[in-house]
């Protein structure tokens, strides 16, 4: 492969992955029509992964010609007869051009599978795919109403078909890495521009605090592989210690947030990280790991007033506050008239002892007995409860309201899921919420205890393989599975604690990504070259 060729793929794929987290800003931020939209769009971010890895004369050919044509004809006509049933029907034209652009490649699949006969080791897969196209097709079997599981099979299970050589394997993935920090840049430079801290949980660009932690968390998995790479090419050292007080300064960031299961992801990857690369990929072991976590430890200090600085004073240079959904508070938000009002803003000891005040477990304990006390509810909401009285015992010193959201949803698992993923519930008779708070659950409630099970497994049971082999087989094992370790490990983290398993979230996208490098049965020498 061409070296301007290998380039173009990076910056198309690039792009890509920068889609998708705007795809996420999207979700989170926007009016119900434009998420829905923007969330179809995934297709179109996930296409140049599976179009980039054929060739382009190999659609040159009859059958392509008839389906350019035939489904050109087809997407007005469908439209005009069928949009009306979609409650967006701009949701439904951009569904219909993406059935029509992966209409191409499960036709070049099809010949190359059945017409040309290609060689059987590009059909040899593993049990992570096994496990994972039956546990999408039960999803698809399933009561629930959604239609991304039907859609995703299609979509990553032509992903994860089509051809794949160590080059393109590797462009990929660096892609992955390289998006997610470009996404970072871009996306906190809008912060910076255009959202003032006013919220002792810093929101971000996003209209969620823990949405913003689930941004930094993933940015933060690429950043540290972005070292390991730096290190193991011998880049410039100057561009390595920038990269790593980047990842520092993650830490602040999200410690700004005060979401609790972001940083108990940033505690694990990093944990995991500083195993293998100091004592694996280095070989410096017990202290190469202490030297390396102090320093990160050090310089994460010494960043918080920067970074609480960065965040406190950049929006207000250029002062045009921007607000999402119902954020808009107008006693509370920052006006422009507030521009030089510094009480409106928080200030750097309430921003830290806010952070502190949310890992004080016995101190939450109290609160969330005070905010869900039955004497506090209406009569309707004590009739409608599922919980009737609410007790607290040391285990609510950790999960709080979890206890009684998770008892209710793990309690109402069937084997055929439910018609909707999302039902307002009243769990307790002063709480009541639309999910389950935990990944997990969300998709064993949504889709059955099967799929559940098999979710859990996929998820759960990649990471550990990873691990496993890492174990054995050292630093025979390339960077690429480090990287699908820690993606793993964020979805883990975060998704026991909030609901991240659906489209939109990039975190979700990434599982499916980064989980090529498992479901093909092939030597990972053959593949990866260094």
């Amino acid at each position: 492969m061409t070296v301007n060729k290998t380039l173009l793929k990076r910056i198309i794929l690039v792009l890509a992955v920068l889609g998708i987290a705007v795809i996420e800003c999207f979700k989170t931020n926007a009016s119900f029509e434009s998420a829905a939209v923007a969330l179809n769009c995934i297709g179109f971010c996930i296409f140049p992964f599976v179009a980039l890895r054929f060739r382009f004369k190999d659609f040159l050919r009859l059958p392509y010609y008839i389906w350019a044509v035939l489904g050109g004809i087809m997407i007005p006509v469908i439209y005009h007869f069928f949009a009306e049933k979609d409650v967006f029907t701009s949701r439904f034209l951009v569904a219909e051009f993406n059935v029509y652009t992966y209409g191409f490649i499960i036709i070049r699949l099809f010949i190359m599978f059945f017409i040309e006969n290609r060689d059987q080791k590009e059909r040899k897969m593993s049990f992570f795919f096994y496990a994972w196209a039956f546990m999408m097709f039960l999803c698809v079997l399933s009561i629930n109403r959604t239609v991304w599981p039907l859609w995703y099979l299609m979509m990553f299970g032509s992903f994860y078909l089509a051809p794949l050589d160590k080059d393109d394997k590797n462009i990929i993935f660096e892609s992955m890495v390289d998006g997610l920090i470009v996404a970072f840049f871009m996306i906190q430079s809008l912060a910076f521009l255009y959202r003032p801290y006013y919220n002792a949980r810093y929101w971000g660009f996003f209209a969620n605090s823990n949405m913003n932690a689930l941004f930094y968390l993933v940015s933060y998995s690429a950043v540290l592989i972005k070292i390991h790479l730096l290190r193991e090419r011998n880049n410039t050292k100057m561009l390595r210690a920038l990269f790593f007080v980047l990842s520092c300064a993650l830490w602040s960031f999200v410690y700004f947030t005060a979401c609790r299961c972001a940083l108990l992801g940033f505690v694990a990857i990093t944990l995991v990280y500083l195993i293998v690369d100091e004592t694996i990929y280095r070989k410096r072991g017990f202290k190469g790991f202490m030297i390396s976590g102090v320093s990160m430890l050090l310089v994460f200090l010494l960043s918080l007033f920067p970074v609480y600085a960065a965040i406190r004073y950049f929006p207000q240079l250029r002062h045009h506050p921007v607000f999402f959904g119902d954020e808009y508070d107008n006693s509370a938000s920052i006006k422009s008239e507030d521009i030089n009002d510094a009480s409106r803003y928080v200030s750097f000891t309430d921003a830290m002892l806010s952070a502190i005040g949310r890992l004080d477990y016995e101190a939450n304990a109290e609160i969330v007995s005070a905010d869900y006390n039955p004497a506090f509810s209406t009569e309707q909401s004590t009739a409608d409860a599922y919980f009737k009285e609410v007790r607290y015992g040391k285990i609510d010193v950790i999960l709080g309201i979890r206890k009684y959201v998770w008892m209710y949803f793990g309690s109402h698992l069937n084997v055929f899921g439910h018609e909707e993923s999302y039902e307002q519930i009243q769990v307790t008779p002063n709480f009541a919420c639309n999910h389950p708070h935990n990944s997990f659950l969300f998709f064993a409630y949504g889709y059955g205890t099967v799929p559940g099970v098999l979710f859990f497994v996929w998820a759960f049971g990649m990471p550990v393989y990873i691990l496993i082999r890492y174990y054995k087989e050292k630093e025979k094992l390339p960077w690429q599975y480090l990287f699908t370790a820690l993606t793993f490990l964020d979805f883990i983290c975060y998704g026991f604690f909030e609901t991240s398993a659906y489209p939109g979230r990039t975190v979700f996208t990434l599982l499916f990504l980064t989980s090529i490098i498992l479901v093909k049965r092939e030597k990972h020498e053959e593949i990866f070259g260094q």
